[in-house]
């Protein structure tokens, strides 16, 4: 994998867990219930764990 697809993979998550943790700070505060949370972030997990097992597959595929 080119260093420039790490750096927008890497990019990608990061704003992901930052939206993540926005969400997390608005429950916290009360200005989101629990449900809307759960509601919000469980997509942003998927996409984290799409990526994440994207660039695994691509690792193991890349190293045989």
């Amino acid at each position: 994998m080119k260093w420039y697809e790490m750096k927008t993979l890497n990019d990608t998550l990061n704003a992901l867990q930052r939206k993540m943790f926005e969400y997390y700070m608005a429950y916290r505060s009360g200005r989101i219930s629990q449900n809307e949370y759960l509601f919000k972030v469980r997509s942003i997990d998927k996409q984290i764990d799409r990526i994440e097992l994207s660039v695994l597959r691509r690792l193991k595929f890349e190293s045989s």
